[in-house]
Parts: structure tokens; C-alpha cells; sequence
């Protein structure tokens, strides 16, 4: 990923006469530095504290105001900033919402397919259980029957569909049946079926009694 650098210009180039502004705000420094080592000195009548309180005050009304207003541009370059970045973090938040929805969802999945699995498996194992006991039985019955003849059980494999719906297409074959149906429906329409031809068959139907003889 590309990395993203913020790389603004200065508060001077941002903020006209930033550089004159410092230099004035270096001033105020000093001169309360000044204030506050003749207060420590403890040597300041009535008169001369009430006069500092009241320039700290005004000191602090004029730095204030002009505190809000040089960050006005940079309140403005910060709603901008926001506007390019915050869209992204969403995007991506939603992103990652959305990507953990499908692991959830995965993981479901092959937990439904395991236990379809493993119930296949069961079903197969008490369908051959079913089958040797009923070639036992029939053992047995044929034994009871004629207990001198020799018994012997002869296999042959066959198919039994157990689901329809997952039955190989090449191991199905068309519904003649429900395709007679389709053309009753469908033929006249002119409708299609892929692979498949609508016709009209015509019969020949004698009604009325036949002569006597």
C-alpha cells in the first residue's frame, strides 16, 4: 500500500505575518516574565498590583482574539483534511464488516456440509448394516427350509437413488411424462423446450355402431 504522508506547509506560509506575530508574542512573554519576578519580590504596593491585574487582563482579551483568528485557515485546513480521510476510514470499516459477515457465513457453511457429510456417512453405514442382516435372514430361512441342501448367496451390485437432486445429469434421463404434459401446455403456445420438439400427433377416432352381421 502506498504510505500516506502529510507533508503541509508552515504555520508561516499558512497564516499571513505569522513570522511578526511571534516575535510580538515573544514580547508578551517577556514582559510577564517581568510581571510575575516583581510580584515574587513581594515589595508591590496596592496600587501597583491592581495595575497588573488589569494589563493581565487586557493581555490576555488581545492574545485570545487573536488566537481564534489565526486559527481560522487552519480550522479550515482541518475540515478539509477530514473530508478526503474520513469517507476512506468508513469505507473501510465497512469493509471489514462486510468481510467478516462472509467468514461468518463460510464457516457456517462448511459446518452445514460436515454434518451432511457425516450423516451421509451414517446412512451408509446402517444401509450395508441392513443388508448383511437381511442376507443373514435369508440364510437362515433358506437353511430352515431345506437344512440338507447346501445354501450359498450369490451377490449382484445395483443402484438405489438416495437424493434425486445430486444425481449426475448423465446418469438421468427425460421425463417422457412430464414432457407430454409440457406439450399440452406449451405446444400450442409455440413455446420451446431446449433438446426437446413439440408436435401434434393426429389420431383417427370412429364413433357410431358397426354393422351387423
Amino acid at each position: 500500500m502506498t504510505d500516506l504522508v502529510l507533508a503541509g506547509p508552515s504555520p508561516a506560509a499558512l497564516i499571513p505575518e505569522f513570522a511578526a506575530k511571534l516575535i510580538a508574542l515573544e514580547r508578551v512573554r517577556l514582559e510577564q516574565t517581568q510581571l510575575r519576578d516583581l510580584v515574587q519580590t513581594g515589595q508591590l504596593d496596592s496600587s501597583q498590583l491592581e495595575l497588573i491585574v488589569v494589563r493581565c487582563a487586557d493581555v490576555s482579551k488581545v492574545v485570545d482574539a487573536e488566537r481564534k483568528r489565526n486559527l481560522e485557515p487552519v480550522n479550515k485546513i482541518w475540515d478539509e483534511i477530514n473530508t478526503h480521510f474520513s469517507p476512506l476510514v468508513k469505507e473501510a470499516a465497512a469493509i471489514r464488516a462486510l468481510v467478516e459477515a462472509q467468514l461468518a457465513a463460510n464457516h457456517e457453511q462448511a459446518a452445514l456440509t460436515k454434518a451432511d457429510a457425516m450423516r451421509a456417512a451414517a446412512s451408509h453405514h446402517l444401509a450395508g448394516a441392513h443388508q448383511a442382516a437381511s442376507e443373514a435372514l435369508a440364510v437362515a430361512n433358506a437353511a430352515s427350509v431345506q437344512p440338507e441342501s447346501k445354501v450359498a448367496l450369490k451377490g449382484k451390485w445395483k443402484a438405489r437413488i438416495t437424493d434425486p437432486t445430486i444425481v449426475p445429469r448423465q446418469y438421468c434421463g427425460p421425463d417422457q411424462k412430464l414432457l407430454d404434459n409440457c406439450a399440452k401446455v406449451i405446444g400450442p403456445t409455440g413455446g420451446t423446450v431446449a433438446g426437446v420438439e413439440f408436435y401434434r400427433e393426429t389420431t383417427v377416432r370412429v364413433k357410431g355402431k358397426g354393422r351387423k352381421k
